[in-house]
């Protein structure tokens, strides 16, 4: 398995599908990359060999497995981890876990969105001192902070906002809040790639299909 400069092994989805090309510049780390599908010449920045690999249009010869195995990549969280699917009831109004855990919670209604409201409960002192947070508990905020934005329609600049974060540090010190550019490549990415993994197996099950094109024309 080829390595990177610095001895971290490629990816093997990477080593399979491209050639590797020049550095993008005399000082970068990052380098040039050759489909080997569709000759298609694309910077190695962020998940760009893997999105590449998951666009039907743009690349139409690369196997279906090997668009499975990139989506697949992309549904990693940043550290690694995978992350839970995407349900679409979690989009509209919470997740079926939470909605389980707070059947008996009165619940808040805003905008057609319907979210339970966990009730407080008598506990120990742990219950008030703020732990560190676990990786899944890390990656599961992650998620809902960008699901917020996303169903809210706020920009991902807002998740950089000094009150915000200081809204954040009041509730919960422990807990960082990803970056804008964390929430619109990695954390989004993730998301996409859920969305058309789901997509793909939801269709697969279909027994009838109906495309229709809808063609617009100008004045």
């Amino acid at each position: 398995m080829a390595t990177k400069p610095g001895g971290r092994p490629l990816n093997t989805l990477i080593e399979n599908n491209f050639k590797k090309g020049n550095a993008t510049s005399a000082k970068s780390n990052r380098y040039w990359w050759t489909c080997n599908y569709c000759n298609a010449r694309i910077n190695g920045r962020n998940n760009n060999l893997f999105e590449h690999l998951t666009d039907a249009v743009k690349c139409s010869n690369r196997p279906q497995e090997t668009r499975r195995e990139a989506l697949q990549h992309l549904m990693k969280k940043p550290g690694g981890e995978k992350v839970a699917p995407m349900a679409s009831t979690a989009i509209l109004g919470g997740d079926e876990g939470s909605m389980n855990a707070s059947s008996s919670s009165p619940l808040v209604v805003e905008s057609g969105v319907v979210a339970p409201v966990r009730k407080r409960k008598k506990t120990t002192l742990d219950g008030f001192v703020d732990h560190p947070l676990t990786k899944d508990q890390k990656a599961g905020a992650d998620i809902k902070f960008l699901r917020f934005f996303i169903h809210a329609n706020i920009p991902f600049y807002a998740g950089g906002d000094f009150y915000l974060r200081q809204f954040l540090n009041e509730i919960r010190p422990s807990y960082t809040a990803p970056s804008r550019y964390v929430l619109s490549h990695n954390l989004l990415d993730s998301e996409a790639a859920i969305v058309k993994l789901e997509e793909i197996d939801r269709l697969k099950s279909r027994r009838l299909l109906t495309l229709s094109q809808h063609t617009c024309h100008g004045p």
